[in-house]
């Protein structure tokens, strides 16, 4: 429920409907304090209304329009990372890559390895290592981003050196 001051602010203003404006209206007529809340809310309000708008000088709009036109601006899509997060990054990877050879190279069996007993692999093992379409997909699919990351490294230092000469 609205208080009687915002009531009576909102019927100043117009922004009441229909009934809430008769409402208001009889207890304006009806009530002495509503009818003085009224009468002073109507003082203020046309005494607002005489006061002029202060506006800055054209000299402050000046300066403001210069300092503005002077700033550079920041281009949102080159951001400044820092080489030490993608050295991290490259850190754990390789050696991510160097644990995982480790493992797969401890697991060897080196003793039943010779000269005269190695043999060559079975294709149908490799075969059976081929078959498997999604692995050979998503490795794929790894290469030619990363092949789409290295050409759009090239050319974008081919543009910056093109801008950086001109």
């Amino acid at each position: 429920m609205k208080t009687m001051e915002e009531q009576l602010w909102d019927y100043i203003d117009g922004s009441l409907t229909g009934p809430e404006e008769r409402a208001v209206e009889q207890r304006i007529a009806g009530d002495p304090v509503w009818a003085a809340a009224y009468a002073q809310q109507l003082d203020f309000s046309s005494g607002l209304q005489h006061i002029g708008l202060d506006e800055p000088s054209m000299g402050f709009n000046f300066r403001v329009m210069e300092a503005i036109r002077s700033e550079t601006v920041l281009d949102p899509l080159k951001t400044r990372i820092n080489p030490w997060i993608i050295r991290g990054i490259a850190a754990f990877f390789l050696i991510s890559i160097i644990f995982v050879l480790s493992v797969a190279v401890g697991k060897v069996n080196w003793a039943g390895f010779s000269a005269e007993t190695s043999q060559a692999l079975p294709l149908a093992k490799v075969q059976h290592l081929l078959d498997n379409h999604s692995a050979v997909q998503a490795l794929m699919f790894a290469g030619v981003v990363m092949l789409l990351f290295l050409g759009d490294r090239i050319l974008n230092r081919r543009l910056h050196e093109k801008i950086s000469a001109s």
